[in-house]
């Protein structure tokens, strides 16, 4: 509820001509040349939005569907901030909001889908679609070769070529690696440098370098990989959905 500091604040920037015209008029720049007046700007944001989450609300349905279930009853803790930072993505970005329909899915799924806390709608929220689409291949890497966790492996398998993984100024490499420790921050994986000093122990008993650890390894937590699993529908499946866009 509003004090009266609150009032004062509000009474304040008024006065200051912090108004909802100054808002509008600030905030066109930003948005596409489509819109001739502030009333038009917010309302096709307000639609495009609008449009986001029905879509993600006909995905969801779809991925319960296909295993036959009925959409059950989410949190609102969850099921409010979803449908709020899910409509915030890019209409034209399918992979995203496959992902935030997943997530939906799974928690309305109950105990027959994977568990989606909290929490999760934050990191979702907190990845870019580039930083989501490098922890799936992280997580395919180490499921289909857990021998080679390697940093360098994951860059290549992400499409840059040995040159740029290996080239610690590559700006690609870098922006990998900014991307990685992104993930890192936010508790989905740990990247472990080599251990110099295990490696001299070992090689002076293996006398193998083959067999030294020189490279960074980068391994999914736990966390890392319930989210991962809460990302994906409860069937695992692509479902097409058709898409049915209404004004609000």
């Amino acid at each position: 509820m509003s004090g009266p500091d609150d009032t004062k604040e509000l009474v304040k920037a008024t006065a200051e001509g912090v108004t909802e015209g100054a808002v509008r008029a600030a905030l066109e720049p930003f948005v596409a040349p489509i819109a001739e007046t502030g009333q038009v700007i917010t309302d096709l944001i307000r639609f495009q939005r609008w449009k986001i989450q029905h879509r993600i609300l006909e995905k969801a349905t779809a991925f319960l569907k296909v295993r036959g279930l009925e959409p059950g009853e989410v949190p609102l803790r969850v099921l409010v901030p979803l449908l709020e930072a899910a409509s915030l993505e890019d209409e034209d970005d399918e992979d995203m909001q496959a992902r935030w329909a997943s997530l939906l899915a799974n928690a309305a799924a109950g105990a027959l889908g994977a568990e989606v806390l909290p929490s999760f709608v934050e990191i979702l929220a907190s990845l870019s679609p580039a930083e989501a689409a490098l922890l799936d291949r992280l997580s395919h890497l180490l499921s289909e070769e857990p021998w080679k966790p390697q940093l360098e492996t994951l860059f290549i398998k992400s499409g840059l070529s040995l040159e740029e993984a290996y080239a610690n100024d590559s700006p690609q490499r870098i922006r990998y690696v900014v991307m990685l420790e992104n993930l890192a921050r936010l508790g989905l994986c740990v990247v472990r440098p080599p251990d110099a000093a295990l490696n001299r122990v070992r090689q002076q008993i293996e006398d193998h370098p083959a067999f030294l650890e020189h490279y960074t390894r980068v391994e999914m937590t736990n966390l890392g990989r319930a989210f991962v699993k809460a990302c994906y529908a409860p069937t695992g499946a692509e479902i097409d959905t058709q898409e049915q866009d209404a004004a609000p």
